[in-house]
């Protein structure tokens, strides 16, 4: 029986706080949304939804899906045309959607549509989270982070960018190395490089639901949260959440974000001058 309340999902966008023009950064758990979906007489369809969110930014707007993938990190070979991403159906369904096209980035790549969308995929950035990656881009541009339902990664990925920038002595850049087939079907060995934890130091997510960050961000105004279906809807302004997590980082010790294992192993880092 249907909801008296229920919005049906193709007006979801609508409802939400999203301007034309936006650049979007968008993460979601669609299982959750279908659920309530079927739950009120309604097929859940992953391309109109979508649709959706395009017609919400406009044609000078830009949306990111996620399409991350970490087999390259284990030397499975990466295929820019066929390889999918492991954060989310609505990523993989995009990359098979007209107008949408892929970034490079065998391990941190998106499927994005837009205004900027040539921007972003010709990028060759060897690096996950440097100064010529995405998520820098998505900062200068003063992106937002749009979080769907509750996913079980809560987006906060935009973290290890500021990491990287500002320098933590619980991470370094590491190398990985494997075959990578690119979008004219030419393969060659390639090598590109992600901000790792310091396995050793064990660096402990000390959020790991996103329930404490996500306070962290409504206290500060870095979030602005819509419920729609019972749903969260979750808006993140990524320049505020930078300036949030810069702070913890120079002033915190990374504190607010982490719970330390080796703490003897943290302070040796620390003498060596990082950061």
């Amino acid at each position: 029986m249907q909801s008296s309340t229920y919005v049906p999902f193709v007006e979801i966008a609508s409802k939400l706080p999203i301007s034309k023009g936006e650049m979007l950064y968008v993460i979601s758990d669609i299982l959750e949304i279908a659920k309530v979906c079927r739950d009120n007489g309604e097929k859940f369809d992953n391309e109109e939804f979508i649709e959706s969110l395009q017609e919400a930014v406009g044609e000078s707007g830009t949306l990111l899906f996620p399409t991350f993938n970490w087999d390259f990190c284990k030397g499975i070979p990466f295929d820019y045309n066929t390889t999918r991403g492991k954060t989310g159906k609505l990523g993989n369904v995009a990359l098979c959607m007209p107008g949408f096209k892929r970034t490079r980035h065998p391990i941190y790549s998106f499927a994005v549509w837009g205004h900027y969308q040539n921007s972003f995929v010709e990028m060759d950035n060897i690096t996950s989270f440097g100064e010529d990656s995405p998520f820098a881009s998505m900062f200068y541009n003063n992106a937002n982070n749009l979080v769907l339902g509750s996913p079980k990664e809560r987006g906060y990925t935009m973290i290890h960018y500021v990491e990287q920038k500002y320098g933590v002595s619980f991470r370094y850049e590491k190398e990985f190395t494997a075959e990578y087939t690119d979008e004219n079907n030419k393969a060659n060995t390639r090598t590109y490089s992600m901000y790792v934890r310091n396995l050793d130091i064990d660096p402990i997510d000390k959020d790991v639901q996103g329930v404490e960050l996500d306070s962290w961000m409504l206290d500060n105004k870095a979030m602005v949260r819509n419920i729609i279906n019972d749903i969260p809807f979750d808006k993140i302004n990524l320049r505020k959440m930078y300036s949030l997590v810069k702070d913890d980082i120079l002033n915190n010790e990374s504190r607010r974000l982490y719970v330390f294992g080796n703490e003897e192993l943290l302070k040796a880092a620390k003498k060596e001058g990082t950061p």
